[in-house]
């Protein structure tokens, strides 16, 4: 933590920026500036992990399970204004790709993956044909090995009919 950042108190409240006590109508939680600004809470939290000029916390409050974050609500605001600006800049430097290549692109991934599946189709099929080979040795060897017991039964209760 920096200088003026407050540990996390018994009650579950952390003043990290001190200045903002008593001014928690200028604070918003993490999920309530994403409606704010219109965006997910996931892009909110994309921001924050990923931008070092994203408005620093000012209050977190809760367990260190399930803690609620607050920025200031302008700092907010002006922070997505300018990632909104961002954008649109980035944008207009690089132009659009063309439907048609676009499309051709797509072409020619589903065809990659038309073959690889019409591979491993094959390769499954041979499989099978192995494996329905193998059941089918198994149970002509299934029923021989009844044939057998049951004529071992038979000898066994026919030799002691024969002794008794």
């Amino acid at each position: 933590m920096s200088g003026g950042e407050d540990t996390m108190s018994s009650v579950g409240v952390a003043w990290l920026r001190a200045e903002y006590q008593g001014r928690e109508a200028e604070l918003v939680t993490l999920s309530e500036g994403a409606d704010l600004v219109g965006v997910s809470r996931s892009t909110v939290s994309m921001w924050a992990a990923r931008h070092q000029d994203f408005p620093k916390l000012a209050l977190v409050t809760g367990s260190p399970r399930k803690r609620t974050k607050y920025v200031v609500r302008e700092e907010l605001v002006a922070f997505a204004q300018a990632q909104q600006r961002r954008g649109v800049d980035r944008s207009a430097k690089r132009p659009a790709r063309p439907g048609a290549e676009i499309a051709a692109d797509q072409v020619q991934r589903c065809e990659a993956v038309l073959a690889e599946l019409i591979r491993r189709e094959e390769k499954q099929r041979a499989a099978l044909g192995r494996t329905l080979a193998a059941r089918a040795r198994t149970e002509e060897r299934l029923t021989a090995a009844r044939t057998r017991l049951k004529a071992e039964i038979a000898a066994a209760r026919a030799a002691e009919e024969s002794q008794a």
